[in-house]
């Protein structure tokens, strides 16, 4: 089986992650997680919690202590008193989420209130468009004061009549308005256009007329640039929704605390005790003076709420209230634009998969929480602090499926690499250095390659003997002993146990991990192995087990190692002429000594004690009659002959 090399693994996994980014991309474009995204826009206003509405802003409410005072529907004589007191107050403009489409039941209190809205000259009474064949008409010039619909506009929805106040009401009010609110895609009120088309005109939503009314500006013909509305009349630029017209997302304050709110047969008793010259609990003057006053419903009763990104039952009068404050703020939420979100996705799923691919899977399901959070954290950030709206929900699906997908690329290509080679080397090899060899685990060659190494061969004299005539169990007991101890100096010195046969030991230094001066550490090793062999040969004399001595053979080469065996059974191992030039080398050594080949001693270098030993006979070598003995480090040599 061919397995790629490092690079080209992680350069896979990277393309894999690329194609994910490029795929959420498309998903995304398409709209697939935007009702999870305006979800999770509710949870990020709710987090932030309320904050209080512009001090500018009042909002009179019909709530249910006003409907048992005064029952419902209100007679248009209370309307036309609660405008009156406004105007008295000094109210610069008041507006109605209400529909006055149908007369009252006395006609002079239909003439009351709209000579109270004309007296007062800023009285907003708003229309409901249609967008059906029975829509009707608006009354009679009732849309003179709307801005013309011009091809800017025409991606505005065009509605074909409306229900509108009565003709005396339009008349007499300060511009026509729509109240108009958009629930979709899951039925919550999170947007409002501010301008739909009627008969070639644009009919500004509630909340825009007012602000219009209060800045006492004329409201002009807006301009469109992109998902931006310009309204110069205004001196402000309002950003838009990505789809639906002239739609604009409310960035909701409150719609609980926070608001300087009161009830209507409040304001008409605190009204009635100024006249009467007592001192009511509500500023009545303070409530009105210089304010943008909103009417409209909260009585359960009279229906006219729904839910809303801060409340699942909320006055929908309170909507037109927040936008209204986003309008006199200046204060809007911006939605970045698509191709934003699609880079931030893109750009996220390339750090995603650098650390998928790069780390270890221990490591890189930590890295990849850390950079969620992180970039969770910038959102809310980004939302609280600037009224910037990134995409939320796609790059945390994203993290998700990213996570997923490149783990299984991990366990199915990566680390199955790794099992193999930690398979193939787990039972020859020390613990530290399989940790080293598993890092390099993508530059390393299972399938068998030639190297230059060092092979050690080692076996322990007069082993069969003694086993003949100890019991099997004292026999383990002095081989386990024997190979602890030899096994952990082979190790401590980078190589690693290829063969255990019996007594004897192959051991290999070079591979797989690469090092320069094989040959040195498979001598220093060999050195090591005999000291320690003196050392058990004195806890083995005192229970009798003397006369044991060990030779080792060392020869350096060029070798073939790799995966050899059958479909059933696989060993990773060394062959070659060095292979076999060691095995007879320790055969032919003297007991307790080192004989090495003539490679090895040219690769050991200086600062070693060697006899060259001739007349050998080694089976299979007729090339080879001589090899070296080995005595050990100049410095170390105590009481030997030198040469």
């Amino acid at each position: 089986m061919h397995l790629p090399g490092k690079n080209r693994l992680r350069l896979m996994g990277l393309a894999l992650g690329i194609i994910l980014g490029l795929v959420m991309v498309v998903l995304q474009l398409a709209g697939v997680f935007e009702r999870w995204e305006v979800v999770s826009l509710d949870a990020r206003f709710r987090l932030r919690g309320p904050r209080p509405l512009d001090r500018r802003i009042s909002v009179v409410l019909v709530d249910e202590p006003t409907l048992e005072a005064l029952g419902w529907p209100l007679p248009r004589a209370t309307w036309a008193a609660l405008v009156d007191i406004a105007r008295r107050h000094g109210a610069r403009t008041l507006g109605f989420d209400i529909l006055f489409a149908d007369p009252g039941r006395h006609p002079e209190q239909d003439q009351a209130l709209a000579q109270a809205a004309a007296d007062s000259g800023v009285v907003v009474f708003p229309a409901q468009l249609g967008f059906g064949a029975r829509a009707g008409a608006p009354p009679a010039g009732y849309l003179d004061e709307c801005p013309r619909q011009g091809d800017s506009a025409g991606s505005v929805p065009r509605a074909t009549g409306m229900v509108g106040p009565l003709g005396q009401l339009a008349a007499a009010g300060a511009g026509a308005a729509h109240l108009q609110l958009d629930g979709r895609p899951d039925g919550v009120f999170r947007k409002v256009p501010l301008f739909l088309g009627c008969q070639g005109r644009l009919v500004p939503t509630l909340a825009l007329r007012l602000v219009s009314v209060y800045r006492d500006r004329r409201l002009g013909k807006p301009g469109f640039s992109g998902r931006r509305l310009q309204m110069p009349s205004l001196g402000m630029t309002v950003p838009l929704a990505r789809r639906g017209g002239a739609q604009v997302y409310v960035n909701f304050q409150t719609v609980t605390e926070g608001i300087r709110a009161a009830s209507l047969v409040e304001i008409l008793r605190a009204q009635h005790q100024l006249e009467q010259g007592g001192k009511p609990e509500l500023e009545v003057d303070e409530f009105f003076r210089d304010k943008l006053v909103l009417v409209g419903q909260m009585a359960a009763s009279v229906g006219d709420h729904g839910p809303t990104p801060l409340s699942a039952d909320s006055p929908l009068v309170l909507v037109h209230a927040n936008l209204a404050d986003n309008l006199i703020r200046g204060s809007f939420l911006t939605r970045v634009p698509a191709a934003v979100d699609a880079l931030v996705l893109v750009g996220l799923c390339l750090v995603l998969s650098v650390l998928l691919v790069w780390l270890r899977t221990r490591y890189a399901v930590g890295a990849v929480s850390l950079v969620a959070i992180a970039f969770a954290a910038l959102n809310y950030w980004l939302f609280a602090g600037r009224q910037v709206w990134l995409e939320l929900v796609t790059p945390l699906v994203t993290t998700v499926v990213a996570t997923l997908l490149l783990s299984t690329y991990n366990h199915l290509v990566r680390d199955a690499r790794e099992r193999l080679v930690k398979s193939a080397f787990e039972r020859y090899v020390a613990p530290g250095m399989l940790e080293r060899i598993l890092e390099r685990a993508a530059d390393l060659s299972l399938n068998g390659e030639y190297k230059r190494l060092t092979i050690l061969f080692s076996d322990i004299k007069g082993y069969t003997s003694l086993s003949n005539r100890l019991e099997p169990d004292r026999v383990l007991q002095l081989l386990r002993e024997y190979l602890q101890v030899m096994t952990e100096v082979l190790h401590h010195h980078g190589g690693w146990v290829d063969k255990i046969m019996g007594d004897g030991i192959m051991a290999v230094f070079g591979d797989p991990l690469p090092a320069e001066d094989h040959a040195r550490r498979a001598v220093e090793a060999a050195l090591e192995m005999q000291r320690q062999q003196k050392r058990l040969q004195q806890s083995w004399r005192a229970e009798g087990k003397s006369g044991l001595e060990m030779r080792i053979g060392i020869a350096t080469g060029d070798v073939y190692v790799g995966n050899i065996g059958s479909s059933h059974h696989l060993e990773y191992t060394a062959l070659g002429r060095a292979v076999n030039l060691a095995a007879r080398l320790e055969a032919a050594a003297p007991p307790g000594d080192i004989l090495i080949s003539h490679e090895t001693r040219e690769e050991l270098g200086d600062g070693y004690s060697t006899i060259l030993v001739e007349g050998l006979e080694l089976k299979g070598f007729d090339d080879v009659s001589s090899a070296w003995l080995i005595e050990g480090q100049l410095q170390k040599l105590t009481g030997r002959r030198q040469e």
